[in-house]
């Protein structure tokens, strides 16, 4: 007797979305910021995308997990390597490089930007993990100001500065690469998931230098102690480039690289024709960047040095923002998915 197999696996293709909510959803979102259409990628199975989420996530939880320990450990990082200095201005200067990494990230945005709307996400994706968690873990072997005077900070910066282009890639990359793989009418859940990576590897950063400040003392965390978050970052990283590499390149770019149509000029097509949307963005990123990064990453810092608080209780105060934070991304996620981008 011949039986046909009736149980659906794993890897099989979803259900495909009506031709109406496809419409829908494309004139919700519009094509890429480089031109690029977004085809609904139908067809791509369950697991495949699992994949994609896994590693559009690892890439800006380890990117993120050292901005977390580099701010929450930034008064042993600032004895370590401008120990010459007065304490508040030592923490100064040390903030100070966080800040210039930052000058790198709009550079690496446009840079990471082409290269993935020319030869493909994954391809950028792949490189981009790489040259930050290659900087991350020299971080934890730099030698302080004590072993070769000024030399230190200026190595420091320059792995900053490193960190910081490769970052642009990481998040914008990631983001684009959900999307395109993600189903019509689930494409903000899927976007959720690069905030909630960032806010995921700050929480794990909150977490390891409430610990590390908990358990080590002083000396022993200004001569050690502060390496071992950066260290994480090479086996982190490797994990991610390795699920990177497994991966196909999302079927909007393999539709326009099968018929020819890949973009010569991102960067120009971004400028001429959509510059307004271009000044949108830029707008809404800053007014939630500077509060993130004030309240999420150097508040622990203002309430330890500034108002007094315990080290770990600080940390404990991040740690319950930062989980309501992951909370909402998600929820907005969803109802962006339900009530359309713009009214959420």
């Amino acid at each position: 007797m011949n039986h046909d197999s009736t149980s659906p696996s794993n890897d099989a293709p979803e259900t495909p979305v009506s031709n109406t909510d496809t419409r829908n959803n494309a004139t919700e979102l519009g094509p890429t910021l480089s031109g690029q259409s977004r085809p609904d990628p139908i067809g791509v199975g369950k697991r495949t995308r699992r994949r994609v989420i896994a590693a559009s996530f690892i890439g800006n939880f380890v990117e993120w997990f050292d901005y977390a320990a580099y701010g929450y450990l930034a008064v042993t990082i600032s004895v370590v390597f401008f120990p010459e200095s007065e304490p508040g201005t030592a923490l100064l200067m040390t903030f100070a490089l966080f800040a210039v990494s930052f000058v790198a990230r709009p550079i690496g945005g446009f840079i990471w930007g082409h290269i993935g709307d020319r030869v493909g996400r994954r391809k950028a994706l792949a490189w981009s993990i790489l040259l930050m968690t290659g900087a991350t873990f020299c971080i934890s072997l730099l030698p302080g100001y004590g072993v070769t005077g000024i030399w230190a900070p200026v190595l420091l910066l320059l792995m900053r500065i490193v960190q910081g282009f490769s970052a642009a890639g990481e998040y914008a990359g990631a983001t684009a690469f959900l999307v395109e793989y993600a189903p019509t009418n689930r494409r903000g859940l899927y976007a959720a998931v690069v905030p909630a990576s960032t806010a995921a590897g700050l929480l794990l950063g909150s977490l390891m230098a409430a610990a590390l400040t908990g358990i080590l003392e002083p000396q022993a965390m200004q001569d050690w102690g502060w390496r071992i978050p950066f260290m994480l970052a090479a086996p982190l990283g490797l994990i991610g480039r390795y699920i990177r590499t497994k991966l196909e390149d999302s079927p909007a770019f393999q539709k326009l690289a099968e018929s020819d149509e890949v973009i010569k000029a991102p960067v120009r097509s971004l400028f001429t024709g959509y510059w307004r949307q271009l000044l949108k963005g830029l707008g809404a990123t800053l007014l939630n960047a500077v509060g993130f990064y004030v309240v999420l990453s150097y508040m622990p810092t203002y309430l330890s040095q500034e108002i007094g608080l315990d080290e770990t209780a600080s940390y404990v105060a991040t740690t319950v923002a930062l989980f309501t934070y992951i909370g909402f991304i998600f929820l907005v996620g969803m109802l962006s998915d339900r009530w359309g981008v713009r009214r959420c």
